[in-house]
C-alpha cells in the first residue's frame, strides 16, 4: 500500500491535507506558502477562489521546478483558479499565493484541497486533455483546443453517467517536440 502523505517535522509552513479549506486575507507584496506531501503517482486537485486582489498561484516540485501557474484577473470580483496535477516523484511540493498590484491592494482567498489520492486512469486521461488545451492556448492551434474541449467534455459526461466510478476514454497523446 502506498501512502499519499506522510508526517514531517514541525515547520512554520502550513501543510495542506485532503479536503482541507483555508481562508485568509492577503495584501499586495505578501506571499503565502503551503506544503503538500505527495507520493509518486499521487493526484492533487485544488482550487483557489480570490476576491479583490491580483495573484499568481504557483505549484512547484520538491526541486523548485515550476509545474503550473494560474493568474487571477483581480478587479474586485470573485475569480478562481484550479490546479490538477499527477506528480511523478514523491516529495514535499509547494504552493505559492503571492499578492500583486499596487501597495494598497488587499483581498482574501479561499483555498480548497478537493482531491488528494492515488491517480486513476481517468485522471491521467484528463491530464492529457488539459495538456491539449494548454498547447492550444500557448500555440494558438485551434484544432488542439477543440480536441481538448471535446475530451474534457467526454470525460465529464462519463464521470456523471457512472456516478463517479471509473470510466475509460482513449485519448491521443499530444505530439511532443
Amino acid at each position: 500500500m502506498q501512502y499519499l502523505f506522510r508526517f514531517c517535522p514541525k515547520s512554520s509552513i502550513p501543510i495542506l491535507t485532503a479536503q482541507q479549506e483555508v481562508e485568509r486575507e492577503l495584501k499586495s507584496g505578501e506571499q503565502h506558502l503551503y506544503q503538500i506531501l505527495l507520493a509518486e503517482g499521487a493526484y492533487l486537485n485544488l482550487s483557489v477562489a480570490y476576491q479583490g486582489l491580483i495573484t499568481d498561484v504557483t505549484f512547484k516540485a520538491p526541486n523548485s521546478q515550476l509545474l503550473t501557474e494560474r493568474r487571477s484577473g483581480g478587479g474586485g470580483t470573485l475569480d478562481s483558479a484550479e490546479i490538477a496535477v499527477i506528480v511523478v516523484a514523491a516529495g514535499t511540493y509547494q504552493l505559492f499565493v503571492p499578492g500583486r498590484g499596487a501597495a494598497t491592494n488587499a483581498g482574501k482567498y479561499k483555498l480548497t484541497v478537493k482531491a488528494l489520492r492515488a491517480a486513476t486512469e481517468l485522471d491521467r486521461q484528463m491530464e492529457v486533455a488539459q495538456e491539449m488545451l494548454a498547447k492550444a492556448r500557448t500555440t494558438g492551434l485551434r484544432q488542439w483546443e477543440l480536441k481538448g474541449l471535446k475530451y474534457v467534455g467526454l470525460l465529464n459526461n462519463s464521470l456523471n453517467n457512472n456516478q463517479g466510478r471509473s470510466a475509460v476514454i482513449c485519448l491521443p497523446s499530444p505530439q511532443r517536440h
